[in-house]
């Protein structure tokens, strides 16, 4: 028995087995340390991340091969890249549909979670083994590579070297940004905690499609949130590659490398990386869809319509907007089958079908346990009535101006003239490269014919996010289609100039320009945030967070200060990762408005927070400020000016304060 096993698990594979039954193992004895530690256990925190990583991507690029070829999938001719981004993708999607699973019939627990993807790696161990053996024939052509690369090109790769290692060690930090200490952590961790996936109305986030976070849980399972910033760089990367690959298909080399350094050059775009947020895959998932459709209407191959669709519903069962990228496919498919000739609508079938296979599932988990689909949005569910639902939907709103569609049109240049009514965090650097504005150009510079329809669904897609929420970020599926669309119009712009070496330097001098500065950024973040000490020890979690997150002092002296039945409710701030249940998050941001506009009295105000069984009230400078700023109807403007000018006065007493928060007790009875 043994021998057989050997002999079926044999050399780099067999090691790599036995290596993740002695990483769990080691995981078990020597766990996470605490906020407080300091010393080398960061180091073995950090090597944790980097292998638990590791051997998620591997179980992924092994069941997403087992799915293309075992299943038949007929796509002709394709790269080791282009079967790399698939395969990896569509890999991922599936472990988080397992896990999806587990947390249905009540197995999303660590043991189980960390067992699925051991499993994983054994069912899938020849499809991933053959994939090591390509990648490692790869690398090998990276020295010849080297040598007949210009300088400009390897001054190119340097400063993408440069970024790309910023953004591996800030992987390494403790969670920070407000989305994953909001809900992007906290959903997953309260999913190990129940043993399943279990309907939260106060974190109506955590209540959409939740595949990304599903592997998340695997990362919080073996106690490292770094894991989970480890996965969203990694489809950050693949962003980039899916963008390179696109245009290498479809058009040059040379403008396939300019592309991808295009997205590298936007200062946002590696941050945005680092982060454990979804957004990423969502994008990624998105602009696969759209490849693999526009692939199939150049060749026909029909096993580039299954990896669209199952790429959409994988943008699906990644977050709610993912039903506008599905139906911007959607309608180019079902547009195309209008005018084509040999249209065969059990294709669209077909295809629907997969995208259902999945997307669906959470949609189903909702209609199940909220009676809504689409739970909390819409007609609410749960803990949700029209009331409070307005006030989500008049925040979302808020982006871009009060909605106003008739600007819908100026918003490429807005975005930039106008950016903070778009922006959520990091205000002075979320925004797109300045060079997308070159594809407005587009139509007089005679594309062919695929990046006409590139340029028609990326139109489609950019209506559909003016309908919706106008937050840049939402725009990062659009991103590398921009990019690819503006390098070839700028290319093409430049060769009307007669001179040669304009032609040839201007384009990479602009984008060496912008790399350059995201370079710099990087540089600047790096100091602002100080991740050095933490990665290797010398500083702790805590000293960290207490510089970097903003409501983390507060909610430190609470844990520290207050006795275990208080409640703190943190007004218009939702992150709760670091606190326990002496913190009341509001998720929704909107709860003390909704409570000022019921009871417009300090006593009844008061006696609200009573019932509520809430003591005292945390104050987030940050939070209240970008709140403001997206308030176009003056809603919570005027809530602010009840509590500072009223009810801060009379009913309370500051017990703790910085230059940032504030935690005062509620006196009044």
């Amino acid at each position: 028995m043994a021998d057989a096993l050997i002999r079926r698990f044999r050399g780099a594979t067999l090691w790599i087995l036995i290596g993740y039954a002695l990483f769990i193992c080691a995981r078990v004895l020597w766990p996470e340390r605490s906020l407080v530690a300091l010393g080398p256990g960061a180091l073995w925190d950090d090597l944790v991340s980097l292998a638990g990583a590791c051997y998620l991507l591997l179980a992924g690029v092994g069941s997403g091969r087992w799915i293309l070829h075992r299943l038949d999938v007929r796509i002709g001719d394709l790269s080791l890249l282009e079967e790399t981004l698939f395969s990896l993708s569509l890999g991922l999607g599936s472990a988080s549909l397992g896990l999806f699973a587990l947390g249905c019939v009540g197995w999303f627990s660590p043991p189980f979670v960390i067992a699925l993807v051991g499993v994983w790696l054994v069912a899938f161990h020849d499809c991933w083994h053959v994939w090591l053996k390509s990648l490692g024939d790869a690398l090998r052509r990276f020295i010849p590579w080297w040598r007949s690369c210009s300088l400009l090109g390897k001054a190119a790769a340097v400063g993408v070297s440069f970024i790309g290692l910023a953004s591996l060690l800030n992987t390494m930090t403790p969670a920070w940004s407000y989305d994953a200490l909001m809900y992007h952590l906290p959903a997953p961790l309260r999913y190990l905690e129940a043993g399943r996936l279990v309907l939260l109305p106060d974190m109506w986030q955590a209540n959409g499609p939740m595949a990304i976070e599903m592997l998340y849980g695997y990362g919080l399972a073996l106690g490292s949130a770094s894991i989970a910033k480890l996965i969203h760089l990694t489809y950050a990367i693949l962003l980039i590659l899916a963008t390179f690959a696109f245009a290498r298909r479809f058009l040059d080399l040379r403008m396939a490398w300019l592309s991808a350094l295009l997205l590298v050059g936007i200062p946002i775009f590696p941050i945005w990386g680092t982060i454990a947020n979804i957004d990423m895959a969502w994008a990624l998932y998105e602009f696969l869809s759209l490849y693999a459709l526009l692939v199939w209407i150049e060749s026909r191959e029909s096993g580039w319509t299954f990896l669209s669709a199952s790429s959409a519903g994988l943008a699906l069962s990644t977050k709610y907007l993912g039903l506008a990228g599905a139906a911007t496919v959607g309608i180019t498919l079902i547009v195309w089958m209008l005018f084509s000739k040999d249209g065969d609508w059990r294709k669209v079938a077909r295809y629907v079908l997969v995208a259902l296979i999945f997307g669906g599932p959470w949609y189903v988990l909702n209609l199940v346990r909220a009676g809504n689909p689409v739970y909390p949005f819409i007609w609410g569910g749960p803990g949700w009535d029209q009331e409070r639902l307005g006030y989500l939907m008049t925040y979302l709103r808020g982006f871009g101006g009060a909605n106003a569609l008739w600007l819908l049109p100026l918003a490429p240049i807005r975005v930039f003239t106008n950016g903070s009514l778009f922006t959520t965090f990091l205000s002075s650097i979320e925004f797109p490269s300045p060079l997308f504005l070159f594809a407005l150009a587009l139509p007089f510079t005679r594309p062919p014919r695929i990046l006409r329809l590139l340029a028609w669904v990326t139109v489609l897609r950019f209506v559909l996010w003016g309908i919706g929420s106008q937050q840049t970020r939402f725009l990062l599926p659009l991103f590398p289609a921009l990019a690819i669309l503006s390098v070839f119009a700028l290319s093409r712009l430049l060769d009307l100039v007669d001179s040669p070496s304009v032609r040839r330097i201007v384009l990479p001098g602009l984008l060496g320009g912008l790399l350059f500065t995201s370079a710099v950024y990087q540089g600047v973040f790096w100091t602002m945030t100080q991740p050095a000490e933490v990665i290797v020890g010398a500083a702790s979690k805590d000293s960290f967070l207490r510089q970097n997150v903003t409501i983390y002092p507060a909610q430190a002296f609470i844990q520290e200060s207050l006795p275990p039945s208080a409640r703190a409710f943190q007004m218009w701030d939702g992150a709760i990762l670091y606190c326990d249940d002496r913190c009341v998050p509001d998720a929704e941001q909107s709860k003390w408005t909704q409570m000022v506009a019921q009871d417009v009295t300090v006593e009844a105000v008061a006696q609200d927070l009573h019932a509520r069984g809430i003591d005292y009230l945390v104050g987030n400078l940050d939070s209240l400020n970008f709140f403001l700023r997206h308030d176009p109807k003056g809603i919570h403007t005027q809530a602010v000016y009840f509590f500072l000018r009223q009810f801060r006065s009379e009913c309370t007493r500051p017990v703790f304060e910085n230059d940032k928060t504030v935690v005062d007790r509620i006196t009044c009875s």
